[in-house]
């Protein structure tokens, strides 16, 4: 997945940062520290555990 973004200042870089760590960046990037699972995958697997 590409993802192309029309920046042109800091503040630009600022306001897209948060929705592409949530809506990319933390759903696809798998972590050794999660057991090689994405942010959203431990999540959801530390919940279903809780449960």
């Amino acid at each position: 997945m590409k993802v192309q973004w029309q920046v042109k200042t800091f503040a630009d870089v600022a306001e897209h940062l948060p929705r592409f760590i949530k809506q990319i960046y933390d759903t696809k990037r798998l972590h050794s520290a999660l057991g090689y699972l994405s942010p959203s995958e431990f999540e959801t697997q530390l919940a279903q555990q809780a449960a």
